[in-house]
C-alpha cells in the first residue's frame, strides 16, 4: 500500500513539474509576438551597453560597429537581439532606422502573472518608479513612445496595442488603448514601492 502511495506522488511532483515548465516556457513563446518595434536614432541607448551613433554605427560596449539592412545587434549577456529591418527614414525633423528587438523573460516574469499598476493619456508624460528603478514614458506621436531610463533611452512603436519592455530586473506591458496608455507589471515577482504617476 505504501509503495502505491509513493508512486502517486511521484507521479504527481512529475505532472507539476511539467505543467511548470509548460508556463515558463509559453511565456517565450508569447513575448515572440510582441517584439518592440523600435526607431533608432544618434541618441538611442540600449542598457548602456549600445549606443547608436551617425552614418549606421553602433557602439557596443565602447567598440564602434557599421550596421546595415537585416543586421543582428547582440543585446546584453542574453538572446536579446536588435535586427534592423529598414533603411534611415525621416520622422518628424530626425533620422531613424527601423528595427525589432526581441525580449526575454526571466524566470520570475511569467506573462500569466500581471498586475495593472495605472493607467495615463497619450498626451502626458508617464513616469513609473519600481522599488527607485524609474522609466518615463514620453509621448513621442500618436503611435510612438519614447522609454527613458537610467541605462536606455528608444522610441517604440505600437503597432499592435501591446508591447513589453524591460528595465534592470522589471517587465512592463504597455497597453494602448485610444488615447490611453495602461501599465501592467509581468510575473510574481515583489516589490516594495510602486508609484506611476504623470509629469
Amino acid at each position: 500500500m505504501r509503495r502505491r502511495s509513493e508512486e502517486s506522488g511521484f507521479m504527481k511532483t512529475l505532472v507539476l513539474t511539467g505543467l511548470l515548465a509548460m508556463v515558463m516556457l509559453s511565456t517565450s513563446i508569447v513575448l515572440t509576438a510582441f517584439p518592440q518595434h523600435l526607431y533608432i536614432n544618434n541618441g538611442t541607448v540600449i542598457n548602456s551597453d549600445l549606443k547608436f551613433g551617425n552614418n549606421n554605427s553602433v557602439a557596443i560596449k565602447g567598440h564602434q560597429v557599421q550596421y546595415a539592412q537585416n543586421d543582428l545587434i547582440p543585446v546584453g549577456e542574453g538572446r536579446d537581439y536588435i535586427r534592423i529591418t529598414g533603411k534611415q527614414t525621416q520622422m518628424g525633423e530626425s533620422i531613424v532606422t527601423p528595427a525589432i528587438r526581441t525580449i526575454t523573460a526571466g524566470l520570475s516574469q511569467s506573462v500569466i502573472f500581471e498586475q495593472k499598476i495605472g493607467s495615463f493619456s497619450i498626451d502626458k508624460v508617464g513616469q513609473i518608479s519600481i522599488d527607485g528603478n524609474i522609466i518615463n514614458i514620453i509621448p513621442a506621436s500618436q503611435n510612438t513612445v519614447n522609454v527613458r531610463t537610467a541605462t536606455s533611452n528608444y522610441i517604440v512603436e505600437f503597432t499592435q496595442s501591446n508591447t513589453y519592455i524591460k528595465s534592470g530586473n522589471v517587465m512592463m506591458r504597455i497597453n494602448k488603448n485610444g488615447n490611453i496608455i495602461s501599465i501592467y507589471i509581468v510575473g510574481f515577482q515583489n516589490y516594495n514601492k510602486v508609484i506611476v504617476r504623470t509629469i
